[in-house]
């Protein structure tokens, strides 16, 4: 996490790479993107979020950007 201007970030990068560990994945289950994407928005926040390409292997990159000011809003949604 980074705070520059008034806003905080944060990015994650996944180079797409992963080790074979043992055992299987399971998958999650959630609202994701979208989930992510109506909390940030929630807050006046900006998100992306897409595919990168390089080095032989595709990757995905996540950034959201949240303003480090609040309104009020942001305090009265945490009491509940």
């Amino acid at each position: 996490m980074n705070s520059e201007g008034g806003k905080v970030w944060a990015e994650v990068i996944n180079d797409g790479y992963r080790e074979k560990e043992g055992g299987t994945t399971h998958a999650r289950i959630g609202f994701g993107l979208s989930g992510l994407t109506e909390r940030v928005t929630t807050y006046r926040g900006h998100i992306e979020a897409g595919p990168l390409f390089g080095e032989g292997h595709p990757g995905y990159r996540l950034r959201m950007e949240l303003p480090s000011r609040s309104n009020g809003m942001v305090e009265r949604k945490l009491e509940r």
